[in-house]
């Protein structure tokens, strides 16, 4: 809930600047009646996105949730779109006091066309790109791979956020795209679920892939774990058949060895590598080492632990233009692939998301096979 409240909060103040720069751009949204129109509406989307929190999840809500979300998106955009908007109107040397016929039919122009190309990238985003799941698959060369080891194939699977925005039979149809992948392990790098009343038959679901996977499926945690019911959730998947790893290991066999580490809400470097150290304690220094880390961070830990694969997620990538650019900012590895000599470390950009919209980061399952340094 107070997640909830952040993301309100957030979006109260997007909508005072924009309607503020709106005005700046064309005079009409200056106007008493736009101005209160456009905070009724704001009411509304608002009071039924707590009305849809509040019931249960299932493909109408899921539809409906989408829609009222897709109304945030296009102020989102519309924010990001103003500024060009403003620069045109500068160039085209409109003024308030400076409005001829011509110009006034310039002025109609950026009072529609604002809304309008918000809109469609607010529709394309939320009912297109982020429902449009892609499968990226990696090559991954191991120094001193044993031979049996070769066409390892693992999959992750992170940031779900199952939950209003992401329904129980979208996850069905992700594992029904990756049952004949012939994965040997399936991992889940935190995140699983927002809406606790879904957590017993999402377990179910995912055990009923687990034949898919001979090897298991496994799980570290994300810190969406550790803000809902963490004791509930933990407990749940303690009694079924997915392995947690929280700064443990799992041995795959005598040279494969799964790490896996908690959420660092303390994400200093002493507290990671202390996490670390303990997920590396049973495991043998010739091994090949796999780390699951919701956070990316430990990216740069599992370098210089001479990790050879590190698999988190968090950051969704950005989800879109604007927002990407301030991940960035925050994390070093913020998306894709990085490298340093022969280890790796990916950063998934996630199935679900923070609100249902992406723009140029669409929604991924990856697929990681390992291979033999060719000699």
């Amino acid at each position: 809930m107070n997640f909830f409240l952040i993301v309100i909060g957030a979006y109260w103040l997007i909508s005072y600047v924009l309607i503020k720069l709106m005005g700046i751009i064309v005079p009409l949204y200056k106007s008493p009646k736009v101005r209160i129109s456009y905070w009724c509406l704001n009411i509304l989307m608002i009071s039924g996105l707590g009305v849809l929190r509040l019931i249960e999840v299932n493909n109408l809500t899921f539809l409906g949730g989408k829609i009222l979300f897709s109304y945030i998106a296009m102020q989102v955009m519309a924010l990001l779109l103003s500024p060009f908007f403003l620069i045109a109107k500068k160039l085209m040397n409109i003024t308030d006091d400076n409005v001829d016929e011509s110009k006034r039919r310039m002025l109609k122009g950026l009072a529609y066309g604002l809304p309008t190309l918000s809109l469609g990238l607010s529709l394309y985003g939320t009912f297109n790109e982020s429902e449009n799941i892609k499968i990226t698959e990696h090559n991954i060369t191991i120094t001193d791979l044993p031979p049996d080891l070769s066409g390892f194939k693992i999959v992750q699977l992170s940031d779900i956020h199952l939950g209003l925005f992401f329904s129980l039979e979208k996850l069905e149809s992700v594992f029904e795209s990756i049952k004949n992948e012939q994965g040997d392990i399936l991992v889940i790098t935190g995140d699983l679920i927002d809406d606790i009343s879904m957590l017993r038959k999402c377990i179910a679901l995912i055990e009923k892939y687990q034949v898919f996977f001979p090897k298991g499926i496994f799980i570290s945690w994300g810190n969406h774990e550790h803000m809902r019911n963490f004791t509930l959730i933990e407990q749940a998947l303690s009694n079924s058949s997915i392995k947690i790893l929280c700064n443990s290991s799992y041995k795959i066999n005598e040279r494969l060895f799964l790490l896996g580490v908690d959420y660092p809400f303390d994400n200093t470097e002493s507290k990671r590598k202390n996490m670390l150290e303990a997920a590396l304690r049973d495991v043998p220094d010739n091994a090949t080492k796999l780390l699951l880390s919701h956070n990316p961070d430990f990216i740069e830990d599992a370098y210089d632990n001479k990790i050879d694969l590190t698999l988190s997620g968090h950051t969704h990538g950005g989800q879109f233009p604007g927002f990407a650019q301030i991940i960035s900012m925050r994390y070093k590895y913020y998306k894709g692939l990085y490298r340093r000599g022969n280890l790796y470390g990916y950063v998934n950009v996630g199935l679900g998301h923070w609100m249902p919209f992406r723009l140029g980061c669409r929604p991924e399952l990856a697929i990681f096979i390992l291979k033999s340094e060719e000699v």
